[in-house]
């Protein structure tokens, strides 16, 4: 359930559909198929899907290379805003100074400044 595919979205889901298509890639037939070699598959994201790759690899044996992009952890986030608005408050001032540093970084080294 995220922008226009059907669903509900859930964090759980996410890890869900990740392991879904995981298995996908590792089903023999498949593997027959698109020619896929299952000791050369990486799993990979960005932002919240590498922190969705980061848990289900935790999970799955089957997972020997992960790459997390600035991997989050939702349910970090989401136990200090539930636990204390004064730590919500705090923790969302927190993120959004982090998120400017990330893009000022990536601009600065586009333009060859670090």
């Amino acid at each position: 359930g995220v922008q226009q595919s059907t669903g509900r979205f859930t964090y759980a889901n996410a890890i869900d559909d990740l392991g879904f298509a995981w298995r996908w890639l590792r089903d023999p037939a498949n593997r027959t198929r698109y020619q896929l070699d299952p000791s050369k598959l990486i799993l990979a994201g960005n932002n919240f899907g590498g922190g969705v790759a980061m848990v289900y690899a935790a999970r799955d044996t089957t997972v020997t290379r992960v790459i997390s992009i600035v991997g989050a952890d939702h349910g970090v986030l989401a136990r200090r805003l539930n636990a204390d608005t004064a730590d919500a408050s705090a923790t969302t001032i927190w993120f959004t100074l982090r998120l400017i540093s990330i893009i000022a970084r990536c601009c600065l080294s586009e333009v060859g400044m670090i």
